[in-house]
């Protein structure tokens, strides 16, 4: 299911359609490059690189131009883009190559595509391409698929007559402005703050007694039981992310010396305080999500991290930070049995089948909480190998004996990519150093959160079985007709 990638939308304040669509995307299996999908969700978020936001779309038409020299129009290019099982660099290599006829504008070699304007040339390369190939089919599914035929029309344009620049450009500016209309629609901050009157209105009329906000795990949970048959917070997942962005929101605006003091926020100003209650005070600061670093692309020299056993089940916990001490029982609720939820809502999507989503409506197949607990145990000793390994490479003779024989074996049993008791030379010092530095961050949070939750695990299993018929309840009467 959408893991990290999701969250560059959810920075966005995006909701509903794309977030539906991406999950979708993510999880088809059709992408099995993490960072690829990363990069598709921060363009679509409109936080894509280059000179400016949409550039993406520029290299898409280019592409689809290319293919319209080439001969590979119409339903050719639907099936080419959307028809591949994978998408990998090699698969798009060998698929390109063997449907393009030559063309006098276009070359095709091993690196990627070259189309010569006369006055100038535009390259794309292979390795791109599975990010154009995952927009493409974002574009396609947006709205219940309202812009598929628009977006056919803008490219069946690019193949005919002379190809230009400028027809290319006209091409990308048709899509640029449909995604600037959608972001409005579907992004834009003003629906996030609408949202956030809500949550607000919520804790003002919860806090009629004792006049205080009490933004805890009772608050979010009740609080979707009470909103999730409307479309805003219709999962519990959007509701967890609300209440922690409303947190993250509020704790940016406290100076040191109100953080003991009444912090008047939300549509009643003079009814609002805030208490996160039941926790110890957290301070949030600006915290950035550790796997960021490990995104980079002098990363990916070293396998630090096993997508599905050791970063997934990660993902989340790094992601919120801080801010997720505040909600323990939410994090359980969003890991395991919110995953339901998604899961319900990609088959719906996908058309899976009414058995498909019966089968799930039970949560019988939802993670314990107890196991995902334990996962996080089974992470925090794989965190302490990983720095032991870092400081193979980083500490040389300055360690004593036992701790220079311990990170040696720490390394030695890292029977993965970029691990290698020999290789390291100034290049691989410094990327050791660098993720150093953060394995410590990484595991000085996972240790926080544990003092936390391992407080709770007698009554974990107690917690799930609870959750998991309300969950259930709240399933089938959301999408037991559907």
């Amino acid at each position: 299911m959408a893991g990290d990638e999701i969250h560059y939308l959810y920075r966005a304040g995006a909701e509903g359609d794309p977030v539906e669509v991406f999950s979708g995307i993510v999880d088809s299996g059709r992408y099995p490059d993490s960072r690829v999908l990363q990069k598709i969700a921060r363009i679509v978020a409109g936080a894509g690189t280059g000179p400016n936001r949409d550039t993406a779309w520029y290299e898409l038409a280019h592409l689809a131009a290319a293919l319209a020299q080439g001969g590979v129009i119409g339903g050719a290019r639907f099936g080419l883009l959307l028809g591949q099982e994978t998408i990998t660099v090699g698969g798009i290599r060998q698929a390109l190559m063997s449907v393009m006829t030559p063309a006098e504008m276009v070359t095709v070699d091993a690196a990627g595509i070259m189309i010569d304007y006369g006055t100038s040339q535009f390259v794309i390369r292979f390795s791109r391409m599975p990010v154009l190939f995952g927009l493409y089919e974002f574009l396609s599914a947006i709205d219940d698929f309202s812009f598929f035929r628009p977006l056919q029309d803008i490219f069946d344009m690019l193949a005919s007559g002379k190809l230009t620049e400028a027809a290319v450009r006209q091409a990308a500016s048709q899509i640029s402005s449909h995604m600037r209309n959608y972001r409005r629609t579907h992004m834009a901050y003003a629906r996030r703050e609408e949202k956030f009157d809500r949550l607000c209105a919520y804790l003002n009329a919860r806090a009629e007694t004792s006049g205080i906000w009490q933004i805890d795990d009772d608050a979010v949970f009740d609080f979707w039981k009470s909103h999730a048959s409307g479309n805003d917070f219709r999962t519990f997942r959007t509701c967890f992310d609300g209440f922690i962005a409303l947190i993250k929101v509020m704790e940016s605006t406290r100076t040191a010396v109100s953080m003991s003091q009444a912090a008047p926020i939300g549509s009643d100003r003079e009814a609002a305080e805030l208490d996160v209650a039941e926790t110890e005070t957290v301070v949030i600061d600006d915290w950035v999500n550790p796997f960021t670093v490990f995104d980079e692309e002098a990363m990916q020299e070293v396998k630090f991290f096993k997508a599905s056993s050791e970063r997934r089940p990660l993902e989340s916990l790094m992601f919120y930070g801080p801010a997720v001490l505040s909600l323990p029982q939410g994090y359980f609720r969003h890991e395991c049995l919110g995953a339901v939820q998604t899961a319900i809502t990609v088959d719906l999507q996908l058309r899976r089948g009414e058995e498909s989503v019966r089968q799930r409506l039970s949560c019988d197949d939802a993670e314990p909480y107890i196991e995902r607990l334990a996962t996080l145990e089974r992470l925090k000793s794989h965190l302490h190998r990983l720095q032991l390994a870092a400081l193979h490479h980083i500490a040389g003779e300055a360690t004593n004996d036992d701790l220079r024989s311990a990170a040696r074996q720490a390394v030695a049993r890292l029977k993965r990519k970029g691990f290698d008791l020999e290789d390291n030379d100034a290049e691989r010092q410094e990327l050791f150093s660098e993720a150093a530095v953060t394995l410590v961050r990484m595991s000085d949070h996972l240790n926080r959160c544990l003092l936390q939750f391992d407080k709770m695990e007698s009554g974990l299993p107690e917690l799930f079985d609870r959750d998991r018929r309300e969950f259930s309840a709240i399933f089938r009467q959301l999408y037991g007709s559907e």
